[in-house]
């Protein structure tokens, strides 16, 4: 053991990184673009890699998108086997060694930044917490968990919904589809997947 990482890319395909307020300026020069990202919320079920288990987040979390249909990091180039913004590689990414997990454990109990700690537009911030109390996350995490059987029309609503403000503010004000998720977490129609539901839309 050398303490050298040996870039290898396992972390890169395993997962992608949580950002951290070390990270914001990345973001803000443009090396990580806001299209890369999306918004997990307080609420949400997630698999927490410490402890190796399914849990509700306490805290709204900002991450780097993964490749669809797998947990690989979208700046991981398979050419050349690492990363391709290697230099300003996200706080997580440069600390974690996979011979010393304990480092990656002591950050992930650090405070992590939110939408509101990245976003400068003032009126978006508005919009953004509209959207937040309009659309619970943790009510409607519950009332999933809750079903007995087919959706409900409480649940239809709202999901129906989080659909139509994502398509207004997208047409509106010309936000790009794919920063979407960072703006506004994930879809809610995404997180009935996730519970082996699927709502039936019709044009």
């Amino acid at each position: 053991m050398d303490g050298l990482c040996r870039r290898c890319g396992e972390c890169c395909r395993k997962s992608s990184p949580t950002l951290h307020y070390e990270d914001i300026e990345l973001i803000h020069r443009g090396i990580i673009p806001l299209k890369e990202l999306y918004t997990l919320r307080a609420g949400q079920r997630v698999f927490d890699n410490i402890k190796g288990e399914v849990d509700y987040l306490k805290n709204e979390l900002v991450k780097i998108k993964e490749k669809p249909g797998s947990h690989e990091c979208i700046f991981f180039d398979h050419v050349s086997i690492s990363c391709s913004i290697y230099e300003y590689r996200p706080l997580q990414c440069r600390v974690f060694f996979c011979e010393k997990p304990e480092l990656l454990k002591e950050l992930f109990s650090q405070k992590k930044p939110e939408r509101q700690d990245i976003i400068k537009d003032s009126e978006m911030l508005k919009i953004i917490d509209a959207h937040n109390k309009r659309v619970d996350i943790k009510g409607f995490v519950r009332s999933v968990e809750s079903l007995k059987g087919e959706l409900d029309e409480p649940i239809t609503e709202l999901v129906l919904y989080d659909l139509h403000f994502r398509e207004f503010i997208h047409h509106k004000l010309g936000i790009p589809s794919e920063e979407l998720s960072f703006y506004f977490g994930t879809p809610l129609s995404d997180i009935l997947r996730d519970y082996g539901l699927e709502l039936e839309i019709r044009i």
